[in-house]
């Protein structure tokens, strides 16, 4: 097991099959943007599933507390942890926000998967990376269905101000 002081992790399990249902456990029909869709959040990050399936997905931030002017990296791990034979999810995208007190660092917005990557740069999604310092949010939309079992990685840096 890693040692969980050395980053932080948080990590999300979930089943949606209805809107009754995913309004009982707190998600919301609408992204962020306000787009329709189905998105879960948790610190800060957020994902929108495209049909019933099991995603799990977990941030780590390294170092785990950091000073001014150093660089900090946020990574996120999901999988498709559906059973064999169970359909693919068809599209998954994963949101994250700039942290108070932190500036994007140009250029480090990475994907394990082919995915779409774009940045909020305070009044659009856009898909040319703008200036460091107006990007406030980062998404990451894969471009391929995430099959059952597969698993992914997208990460970030920001400097801390």
């Amino acid at each position: 097991m890693r040692n969980m002081t050395r980053f932080l992790l948080i990590a999300v399990s979930f089943l949606v099959q209805s809107h009754a249902w995913a309004a009982k456990i707190g998600l919301n029909p609408l992204l962020g943007d306000g787009s329709a869709g189905w998105t879960a959040s948790i610190s800060g990050v957020s994902f929108q599933p495209s049909t019933a399936y099991t995603v799990t997905v977990g941030k780590h931030r390294t170092p785990p507390s950091a000073v001014s002017a150093q660089v900090v990296t946020y990574s996120f791990s999901y999988t498709n942890v559906g059973y064999a034979g169970d359909p693919s999810v068809k599209s998954f995208v994963l949101h994250d926000t700039i942290p108070a007190g932190m500036t994007y660092v140009a250029g480090t917005a990475t994907s394990y998967e082919r995915a779409t990557v774009e940045w909020y740069n305070g009044s659009a999604w856009v898909t040319v990376e703008p200036a460091p310092a107006s990007v406030e949010r980062i998404r990451w939309t894969l471009a391929a269905p995430l099959a059952s079992g597969a698993s992914g990685l997208a990460s970030f840096q920001v400097t801390v101000q």
